[in-house]
Parts: structure tokens; sequence; C-alpha cells
């Protein structure tokens, strides 16, 4: 009996000690009391000191994550549905060994199309869910943690991926049950490893790429086996199952997720911007066994080292990697009390990473202001930011006088600013930075010049630099050839007029020589470049031939004012019609009045009439990006003083546009209010404009 009675008493004091315990955890850590059963089973139930502080760290860290999102309850024939999906794509390719080597396509497409159609027919009720906003703490259970944390725990282990981790780096790249701020719909990693295990360790997998390549498969055939669900209501990972549900951050957060569940030790990671362009982009990143990172786009491509000198990287800015734990050295944590931080950097889970992705260096720039804050930021050009968006950080020293920046890409075009009182401010010109062996110089965007002060008439006709693949398609089409001929075959075809050199990317006119008439004409290509790339076109003819075949032509653009007296004479010719109306063919790429189309897939483009007629020329642009001045659009100007400065508005009549009492010598930014989305500051030298990234900086 008093044995009894001292087990008793000896349980309530162990009790009492833990509830301290734990109340004395919380008050550091501010976690719910409704995951106080985490700390306590792995502290007396499991004792394991590790487990409990892997548990701490998740707990201690979890009030800075929030999800959008949670599946409420999910009807019975989806989860049929989706048994369907996993079990036909399972019973095709659990024989086959080697699978990489002697997958088998043509039997999956054979039975995607049948699926489809199946799938068409059947219904699929819509997830219940609630998509409002909650505090992970809110929403993630005691059970769930448990569970989630232990299976993170027997993948470090049992992995030969993961075994060379320290605990530290397994925290971060395996035991997070999450990988995305924000990203709701959570399972826990024994969860997706019931599903994803089979596939991923088919043929005892020897390698990273191997178990990537069997993820890429087995989303791509799922996706394949039910077609486009966007319409359907399919969401978390269910939308693994179908196409048009997810962009690249969906694409990365269930790689991620996966992947770690299957003792691959992965994160994420996204550009913050890109230098020309709106948009980022996220993807994974895997941490071998040798200590290296290597980048891939789930779904999409495989690990491999990365170089964001060269290829699509090369656009990129600042690279962050998304973290579960707090980083002291971001701005979160690095501003004074009051100060504002912009959102894309006011993350205290973030890191940066630029360095082992392309080259960075440091650089130190003056600083005169009065202000309280502590950061100040490096900006980069962003048409859809209100033409600024901060990618990096430093640390103002007011005893110096100076900012520190750590991570800095050559080449870049940055603004300088900083925050004060929740407005931006800018502390310098516009720079970039240059790198040779020796020294790193900071060049000004803009020249100081005695004119400083000065305003001109800018006259402008673009507002995004030619592109050089654009320049390239326009050169290909040099040696492309108008004919014309009597015969059907073309066999006596005669020569009207041959591209010479590559034509500007405006609508543009070549008058021919040879006026005689023919029943049939055409464009081709040159051999070496088979490619019709012409966006517009117009067969040419005089108004006082008097044919019945014609309607009014498309003038040629005007690109400038000296090119006005093209009005004068645009009286007398009208276009020819070889149908018997217009509308008949702007379903052709030629014909559509879209600059960004053409029949780039033949070689020629066919006009045949019924008898033989006179064309004395031809109207036609090339292939492009479409990034001019359009006749009828709405323009504002700005240029940087301190901050971009509204310059004016007007409405284009022609293809070009101008802007009165500019100042000289600014960082310029033209801005199509209309249409379009393509935008790019420039400066003008002698009248013409130079666009940052490719006519400077095309490094």
């Amino acid at each position: 009996m008093k044995r009894r009675t001292h087990t008793i008493i000896l349980i309530v004091i162990l009790a009492c000690i833990a509830t301290h315990f734990i109340y004395q955890t919380n008050k550091q850590m501010r976690i719910s009391k409704d995951l106080y059963p985490v700390l306590l089973y792995f502290l007396y139930i499991d004792c394991n000191s590790t487990k409990y502080n892997a548990a701490v760290f998740l707990l201690e860290n979890m009030k800075y994550h929030y999800s959008k999102g949670r599946i409420i309850e999910v009807p019975e024939n989806v989860e049929r549905w989706r048994y369907m999906t996993d079990s036909i794509y399972w019973n095709l390719i659990k024989n086959t060994s080697n699978l990489i080597d002697n997958y088998p396509w043509k039997a999956l497409r054979e039975i995607q199309t049948v699926n489809r159609k199946r799938v068409d027919s059947i219904e699929i009720s819509k997830i219940h869910t609630d998509d409002n906003y909650y505090l992970d703490s809110e929403h993630i259970s005691s059970r769930f943690l448990i569970s989630h944390i232990n299976h993170a725990f027997k993948v470090w282990k049992e992995s030969k991926f993961a075994q060379h981790l320290t605990f530290d780096e397994f925290k971060e790249y395996i035991l997070p049950y999450r990988s995305i701020k924000g990203e709701g719909y959570h399972c826990s990693g024994d969860h997706y490893y019931s599903i994803f295990a089979k596939y991923l360790s088919k043929d005892s997998v020897p390698s990273l790429r191997g178990v990537v390549n069997h993820y890429n498969l087995t989303i791509s055939a799922w996706r394949g086996l039910n077609g486009n669900f966007s319409e359907r209501g399919i969401k978390g990972e269910y939308a693994l199952y179908a196409h048009g549900l997810h962009d690249c951050i969906g694409n990365a957060n269930y790689g991620c997720n996966v992947l770690r569940a299957f003792g691959v030790p992965t994160v994420v990671e996204y550009n913050i911007c890109y230098d020309r362009w709106a948009g980022r982009h996220f993807m994974c990143a895997i941490y071998d066994t040798t200590g290296t990172w290597m980048t891939f786009t789930p779904e999409f491509d495989l690990p491999s080292n990365p170089n964001w000198e060269t290829g699509a990287g090369k656009n990129t800015l600042n690279a962050y990697r998304q973290l579960y734990g707090a980083q002291k050295d971001t701005p979160f944590f690095l501003k004074s009390k009051e100060e504002f931080v912009p959102d894309m950097l006011n993350d205290p889970c973030i890191k940066d990473v630029t360095s082992y992705l392309k080259k960075v260096v440091p650089i130190n720039l003056p600083f005169n202001k009065k202000t309280t804050s502590r950061l100040a930021y490096l900006a980069t050009f962003h048409k859809e930011n209100e033409g600024t968006f901060p990618v990096t950080w430093g640390i103002i020293d007011s005893v110096s006088s100076m900012v520190h920046f750590k991570n800095v890409i050559p080449y870049k075009m940055y603004f300088p600013i900083y925050y004060d009182n929740g407005n931006m401010e800018a502390f310098g010109e516009p720079f970039y930075v240059t790198l040779d062996s020796i020294n790193v110089s900071i060049c000004p965007l803009t020249e100081n010049t005695p004119q400083k002060d000065s305003l001109i008439t800018l006259t402008l006709n673009r507002k995004f630099a030619r592109k050089p693949n654009m320049i390239n398609v326009a050169e290909r089409l040099i040696g492309g050839r108008f004919e014309g001929a009597n015969k059907h075959d073309f066999s006596d075809a005669e020569l009207l007029h041959e591209i010479k050199e590559a034509p500007e990317p405006y609508f543009i006119q070549y008058l021919f020589t040879n006026y005689k008439a023919y029943r049939y004409y055409r464009f081709i290509a040159p051999e070496k470049h088979p490619n019709a790339n012409i966006s517009e076109l117009e067969w040419i003819t005089y108004k006082h031939y008097n044919y019945s075949n014609t309607m009014k032509a498309t003038r040629p653009h005007i690109t400038a004012p000296s090119c006005k007296d093209i009005l004068n004479k645009e009286s007398k010719y009208v276009k020819l019609l070889d149908v018997k109306s217009w509308d008949d063919i702007t379903w052709k790429a030629e014909y559509d009045g879209n600059m960004q189309t053409a029949p780039s897939p033949y070689r020629t483009i066919h006009f045949m009439l019924t008898s033989p007629q006179s064309v004395i020329g031809v109207r036609f642009s090339p292939l492009n990006a479409d990034n001019g001045i359009t006749a009828g659009d709405e323009f504002e100007l700005y240029y940087w003083d301190n901050g971009w400065q509204y310059g004016g508005s007007s409405r284009a009549d022609y293809e070009y546009i101008s802007f009165e009492n500019i100042p000289i010598n600014k960082l310029y930014w033209l801005v199509n209010t209309t249409r379009g989305r393509e935008e790019l500051p420039f400066i003008v030298i002698n009248g013409k404009q130079h666009f940052v990234y490719y006519d400077i900086l095309n490094k």
C-alpha cells in the first residue's frame, strides 16, 4: 500500500514539475496550450531529448508561420478518384525494371486517352475547404506534429541521402512540415511517404537525380491521366493528380515536402525578381552528401550544379532560401523599433543565397540623410511595383555615414533607397557595379553635365528594347523574296523584291519596279532560314487601277516627325484581296493584326488571285515583340530624380510620341497605360534611346 502511495505521489510530483517546466518553456516560446502534449510526449513518453529539441525548434519558430487554406472535408468520390489514378499508374509500372530506361510511354499515352474520357463523365465533388489565413499554431495539432517529427527522425536515420546531416541541418532540410511561407493544406511527412515511397524507391534508386526523376514521372503521369481540372475545385495534395492547378510555387512546395518525407534534404529557393521582366521563380535545392547544393524545378528538370551567370539565371536578381527557423540577420530583426520594411524582405525566415548561384560583391555607399532607420536598400526596376523593387539590404553606419551592402550583383541597375516614416526616399543616383580581376567600380547610369538642369523635348518610339532574338528573326529574313507568277506551281516565277537588310520592327513599305500583272504572288523565306516570320502583310496596288477586290490600305508606320510626308501619297494606294472580305483571312497569322504572331512554321505565304492583277508593292512587318509606340495608345513618361517623377502624359497619333519640358540627362521610363506589359528604363544620347541591359549593361 505504501509503495502504491509513493508511486502516486511521485507521479503527481513529476506531473507538477513537467507542467511547471512546460509553462516556463512557453513563456519563452509563446506556444499554444494545445501543443503542450508535443513536448510532454518527447520528454516523458518517448524520452528522446533530440526529438524534444526538434519539437522545441518547430514550436519556437511556429509564431513566424501562417497558412492560407485548409481542407475541412474530402468527398468520398474524390478519394476514389485519387485511388483509381494511383492504381492505374502503379499497375502500369510496378513490374517494369529499370524504369527510367524502359518507361512505358506508349502504353501510358493509350491509357491516358481512355482515362480522360472516363474522368470527364464521372462526378467529382468539390473539396470542402476553408481558404482563410491561419496562424500555424491555430490549426496544427499535437497529433500531427508528433507523427511528423517521428517520421522525420526515421528517414534521417534510414535515408542514405540524409545520414550525413548535422542536427542543425536536419532541422531545416528534413524536419519542417512546411516549405513556403503562407502555403496551406499541410500533410505530415509520413502521409506523403505512404503515397510516394513505392514510386521514389522503385529500382532501389541509386542517386538523388534518380529520386527526382521518379517524382517527376509520377506527377506527370497522374496529371496526364486526368487532364485539366482547373474548374473542378480540387485543392491541396489532390491537385497533384491533374493539370491546371499549380504554378511554380505549388510545384516547389509539394516537391520539397515530398522529397523531405522520403529523406532527401530539400529547401525552396526563389529569385526575388528579374532585372527586366515582372515575376519571379520558385525552385527547389537539394543538399547532397558532398555538401553541395543542386537546384531544379520539380516536375520539369533534374538537380544540377547551378550557374546563374549564364542562361535564364543571368537575368535574375538576388536569390533567397525559405527556411523554417528565424534568421537574425534579416530586416525583420535588424530594423529599428518603428521602422518600415518592404513586404518582399519583411520575412524573418529568409536567407540570401545569391553567392552560391552567381558572383556578388560587397560595396559601401555614402549616406548623408537624417533618419531613425537602421536599414537602406538597393532596389531594381519593376514595372508592377511603382517602378522600384527592393532586392537586398544594407546596414546604415551613422558614424561613418555609409551603408554596407554584402550581396550586390555586378552589371545590374540599382536604385539606392531607404524608408522614412514608411515613405520611400532615394539617397543617391541609379548606378551599376563593374568588376575586373582587381577592382570593384560603382558607375552612375547618367552623367553629370553642365546641361543637367536644362529642359528638352523627348521624341520616343519604343518602351522596351529590341530583344536579341527578335533582331535575329529580322536578320533571318534577309534573302527572302517576293515573287509573281502566272502558273500555279510558280515554275515561271519572277523576282519582284528581295530583302537585302534586316527590316525594322515596324509596318514598312517596299515598292516594286516591276508592275507586270500576275495571277499568283508569294513571299518565300530564304532556304537557310525557311520560316515566314512576317507578322503583318498587305499586297499594295494603285487605286486608279479600279480593281474591284480592294480596300483601304493600312498606312506604313510613321516613326518620327520627319516621316509624316508619307501621308501625302497615301490616298493613291489600296490593298488587294484574294478573298471576298478581309474578315475571311484574319484567322491567318499574317493578317490577324498582331505583331507577335506569324506563319513561322511555313516557308511561304501565298496570294492567289482569280485573274492577273498588278501588285506594285508590299507592306509588312517582321515578327516582333510589339514594344514600339502604337498610334491611339496613351502613354506616361517618368524620370528619376530622387524617385520616379511624373513627366507628362500623351496620346500617340503615330508610331512615335513626344514630351516637352523634360529634364535632360535623366533615366527615363515610358509607360503604356493602354496595353502591354514590357517596359524598361532608358537614357537618351543624341536623341536616341539606349535601354538598360540591352544598350547599356549588356555584358
